[in-house]
Parts: C-alpha cells; sequence; structure tokens
C-alpha cells in the first residue's frame, strides 16, 4: 500500500495535525499525527499549520523515496506467519 500523507483541515475543538492515507490518499486512515499540547505555545493555528504542512512533506518524500512493502512483507515485519 502506497502511503500519503496530508495535513488536516483545522479546527477550533482539535487543532490541526497530519493524516496518513494509504493508496495514495484515495484510503483508507492508517494514522494521524495530532498535537498535544502542555501549554498554550503549540495552540496558535498558524503554528500548527505551518508545523503540519513540514511533516506532511517530509513524511511524503520518505514514502516516495521507499519501495512499497507488501502485505506480507509487512505481516513478517509484525512476527506473523500466514
Amino acid at each position: 500500500m502506497k502511503l500519503c500523507a496530508e495535513v488536516m483541515a483545522y479546527s477550533s475543538v482539535v487543532g490541526s495535525g497530519v493524516l496518513i492515507i494509504g493508496n495514495k490518499g484515495k484510503g483508507p486512515m492508517v494514522g494521524q499525527i495530532a498535537y498535544m499540547c502542555h501549554t498554550d505555545h503549540l495552540r496558535d493555528k498558524d503554528l500548527q499549520v505551518a508545523m503540519s504542512e513540514v511533516i506532511a512533506k517530509a513524511l511524503n518524500d520518505l514514502f516516495d523515496a521507499r519501495p512499497t512493502p507488501s502485505a506480507e512483507s509487512a505481516s513478517a515485519a509484525r512476527g506473523e506467519t500466514p
């Protein structure tokens, strides 16, 4: 499954973050990066969106540089046997 990172829409409730989506962004969603803010320093909308853009770009560069793992190799990496 080829992964894709996308900046999620900012919400005043949960802030921003990065969605990790399979099949080059067509789904399913396989993960999410969110900000767990302990102080107000990271709650700024512009800062969160900017950080999310940098993270999404870095992840997409990584995903593009790596071969797409097969379901079998992913299962083997987890120690599962067919």
